[in-house]
This record gives structure tokens, C-alpha cells and sequence, in this order.
């Protein structure tokens, strides 16, 4: 960066200040600090992100290159945080890949506090990460981090490898700090004069004001389904110009302001999902009433999830992607999760395991494709054991899969059941005037089909409702009009 494009960034800054953009006003500082290194600019940086980070918990993260796709800047410290929140327990291993997906971004000066943390822990006596840790210290060149390094450096043994990594980045750090750190241009000392002064006066009120927010966030989180609890959150976070204030006010609204819904959705969705754990596919995360409410577990998972906090409490369906770990019945049955009643993606091994537990799902899709035809009985078996299941969507579904549903205690609770296999799909509702309603995808499954149909009156016979359009010849029309004769009415489309 120039002397004129610091100058540029001052401005900027400034201009943001005066409408009140803490989020760009943060960003300018950010690169103005990559240029000067300044001690001064460090502080109101550290302090702003401070400040619009109040309300967002610590964001753990799986070991991922952000070379494509950088941390958010107010992202960032939420990402340290939580890094540093799992070095006591974490293997050297695992922080090293840790902090190998950060050695692609820039120079930032909220790294110093984590990284100089993180270089005290015995684990950075370890080759990896404390050479990770050497190299991350060394590209940040922060004179901040001089001091503590080589008082770290004086306790160590000088002769070992640990001592001399850390020596060498010492000598990097320092060997590129002039011997006097300039003034600031005027460009950039009214800004921060300017900040310096509104951060004086907020971080007073901020104090009082956040033990309020954590009592009404409380409130939500006691009582997820009290739309008041949100909205009384939703208007102190306005108060305070915070964007999940406003997020939950519009989904809360009847009368939604579709376009400014999703500006604050693309903005903010990623990080208010990350605060719920690593093992998420993020961008798959729904939003009701301004929380959580469906998540999607990443593919393939090899360890447990993390126990869930309280900001689970919102979240009322899971997608397990499929993942059949042993340990996820009792992950979903933690009490922070007692509100998940949809489950999707899931095994039929999940399945037993869930059942055996008693979980009290309401709306389950599992998927079928891996499991044999005897082995179906004693899967419905396994689901009448789930005390509350009330709705059952089979992927992979045969004919048999819905005689064997009818067969179980459990036809006589459900109110929904939908079978899917490909070729065709049959739902069932007892309750509805149209008790079932079946649609033939391809011309290759009519003799299935016609079998699930006639299986299906068990369901109920007041009326079937059949889409077959040409899909089906004379022959196989006729074997549906035979298979459809249980009951009492049949309409076809």
C-alpha cells in the first residue's frame, strides 16, 4: 500500500465512521494497519471487532484452506477464538491443520493475542504446529509480538530446535521494524481520534447493554417457540444497530421485505450458522424467526460432532447426510437438541440406534437402497419403537416397504408416508379425503407400482388418486385399474 493509497483508506475510513459502517470502518483500519503496522491502530482495531462481534460465541471450524475464499473480517476473531478455545483438548495434529488453513490470508493484527497464546502451550514445543505457529508469526511481523516471543524465547532451552525456530522468527519480525515507527498522516489521526472517542462512550453502555441482551437471549433460547421473546430481543438489538435485530424482525413479519431480507441473509447467514460447529454444511442452514431452525451435517463425518451448545436450542431438523456413526444417537439425544423433531438422511442403522434410545422424532426419511428384503421387517420393527414418529418418508422404497409399514405398529399412528423408489412415488394421508396418491415416473415400474397400490389400501380406501399421463401401456393401465379396485373411488390423471 502507497503513501497516497493510505491516505485514500484515512478518508474512508472516515466517510464510513460518519454513516456509521462500523463493519467498513473495521476493513479500512484493518488495511491501514497492514501498512503502518501501528500500535495504536491495533487497539481500535481489536476494539471495534470487539464490539461487532458481541453476541456471536466462538466459530470451530474443520482444518480448510481459506485460499479461495478468505475469512469475513468480522469472521475472523470468531474463528480465532474458537481455535483457541479448543487448544487445551486438541491433538498437535489437529491444530496444526488448524492453523495451516490461515497461512493464505492476510496480515491482521487480531492474530497476534491468539498466535503469542497458542506459542505458550506445550503442544507448540511440538515441530507441528509450532513451526506453523514460527512461519504465521513471521508473515504477521506485528512489533506488538517481540516482547512476549523473546521473553518466551529466554525461558526455553537455547540448544534445542524449539529455541532456535524461534529465534529465527524473531530476527524476521524485528529485522523488518524501522528503528522509529512514523506519526500517523493526519488522514488517518482524526479517524481514530474520531473512533476512539465513539468507542469511549459506547463500551460504557455496551457493558450494561450486553448483560440485557444475554437475559433476553435467554429468554429465546428457554422458550424457542415464544415469538414475543424473539421480538423483544429483535428491538434492543435495533436499539443497537445490530443486523440480527433486524433479520428477525422482517422473518417475523408478515409483510416481508423480500430484497432486504436476503441482502442481510448474504451477508450474515454463514457466519450466525457457523456459530453452531464444524461439522455443517452452512449454506444449507435455514433461518426461521431470525434462529437456526434445519441444518445439514457434513458428508462422511469420522468424529462426533461437538456437544451442542444452547444455540442449538432454535433448531427443530437435522439432516445427517447419511452419516451412521454409532455416537449420533446420543449426540441428538443431548438436551440441547430435545427440540429436533425432523430427522433426514438417515441410515437404517441410525435408525435402530435411535429407536433403541427412545428418540422422540416425529417426521423421519430414511433411505433404503443398501437393505435386503428380509432385512426391511425388522427395520419397521425398529421404527414402531420410536415413540412419536407420526410421519415416514422411505428413499428406495419396494412394494414390500409398504406392506411391511402396514404390517407394523406403526400404521396405525402415522399420519403421513410417503415411499419413494425411483420409478414411482406413493403417498399416503388416512386422514384426507384422498387417502393415497401414487405417481409413475417411468415406464419400467409398472408392475411395482401396480403392487405398492394395491399394498396401499391399508392406508384407507375412500379414494386413490393415480398419475400415470402415457407412461403406461394398455396391459400395464389395466393392471393399475385391477390394483386400484379396493377402492371405493379412483381418479386418474
Amino acid at each position: 500500500m502507497t503513501e497516497n493509497t493510505l491516505i485514500l483508506r484515512g478518508r474512508a475510513a472516515a466517510l464510513a465512521l460518519k454513516r456509521q459502517d462500523d463493519a467498513a470502518v473495521l476493513e479500512h483500519l484493518v488495511d491501514a494497519w497492514r501498512q503502518t503496522r501501528s500500535e495504536r491502530i491495533a487497539a481500535l482495531v481489536e476494539r471495534l471487532s470487539k464490539r461487532l462481534t458481541v453476541g456471536f460465541g466462538p466459530i470451530h471450524f474443520e482444518g480448510r484452506s481459506f485460499e479461495s475464499v478468505p475469512p469475513g473480517c468480522i469472521e475472523l476473531p470468531l474463528l480465532l477464538e474458537g481455535l483457541l478455545e479448543m487448544a487445551g483438548q486438541a491433538t498437535p495434529e489437529w491444530m496444526d491443520r488448524q492453523l495451516a488453513a490461515f497461512l493464505y490470508g492476510a496480515p491482521d493484527p487480531r492474530f497476534t493475542p491468539v498466535l503469542l497464546a497458542l506459542a505458550r502451550l506445550p503442544m507448540a514445543r511440538e515441530p507441528e504446529p509450532g513451526g506453523t505457529l514460527c512461519v504465521l508469526l513471521g508473515r504477521l511481523w506485528d512489533p506488538r509480538a517481540l516482547a512476549p516471543l523473546r521473553a518466551l524465547h529466554a525461558e526455553l532451552d537455547p540448544d534445542s530446535p524449539d529455541a532456535k525456530a524461534l529465534a529465527l522468527t524473531i530476527e524476521r519480525i524485528a529485522s523488518r521494524q524501522p528503528r522509529a515507527m512514523p506519526p500517523l498522516p493526519p488522514e488517518l489521526e482524526s479517524p481514530c481520534k474520531e473512533l476512539e472517542s465513539a468507542l469511549d462512550s459506547h463500551e460504557a453502555a455496551d457493558a450494561s447493554k450486553a448483560i440485557v441482551y444475554e437475559e433476553l437471549l435467554a429468554r429465546v433460547y428457554a422458550d424457542p417457540e415464544d415469538v414475543s421473546a424473539r421480538m423483544v430481543l429483535a428491538d434492543h438489538l435495533l436499539e443497537r444497530g445490530h443486523p440480527l435485530g433486524e433479520f428477525i424482525m422482517l422473518q417475523c413479519s408478515s409483510h416481508v421485505d423480500l430484497e432486504r431480507l436476503m441482502k442481510l441473509f448474504e451477508a450474515n447467514a454463514a457466519l450466525w450458522s457457523a456459530a453452531l460447529g464444524p461439522h455443517l454444511q452452512h449454506k444449507h442452514t435455514r433461518f426461521e424467526r431470525g434462529f437456526p431452525a434445519a441444518v445439514r451435517l457434513i458428508s462422511r463425518l469420522t468424529e462426533p460432532p461437538l456437544p451442542p451448545t444452547q444455540r442449538w436450542r432454535t433448531v427443530r431438523e437435522v439432516d445427517l447426510a447419511s452419516n451412521a456413526l454409532p455416537i449420533l444417537a446420543e449426540w441428538l439425544s443431548h438436551p440441547h437438541l430435545r427440540g429436533v423433531t425432523v430427522l433426514k438422511g438417515v441410515t437404517p442403522s441410525m435408525a435402530q440406534a435411535l429407536a433403541a434410545r427412545g428418540h422422540e422424532v416425529r417426521h423421519l426419511e430414511i433411505g433404503l437402497l443398501q437393505v435386503r428384503e428380509n432385512g426391511q421387517a425388522e427395520l419397521f420393527t425398529h421404527l414402531g419403537q420410536l415413540p412419536k414418529l407420526a410421519r415416514l418418508h422411505i428413499q428406495g422404497a419396494l412394494p414390500l416397504s409398504v406392506r411391511l409399514c402396514l404390517e407394523s405398529p406403526l400404521a396405525s399412528r402415522l399420519e403421513y408416508f410417503e415411499a419413494n423408489s425411483g420409478a414411482w412415488t406413493l403417498v399416503a394421508t388416512p386422514s384426507a379425503d384422498v387417502t393415497v396418491r401414487a405417481q409413475l415416473r417411468g415406464t419400467y415400474g409398472v408392475g411395482e407400482f401396480a403392487q405398492a397400490i394395491r399394498h396401499a389400501v391399508g392406508f384407507g380406501k375412500r379414494a386413490l388418486h393415480v398419475q400415470v399421463e402415457d407412461l403406461a401401456t394398455p396391459e400395464g393401465r389395466r393392471l393399475l385399474e385391477k390394483a386400484a379396485s379396493g377402492y371405493e373411488r379412483v381418479e386418474w390423471s
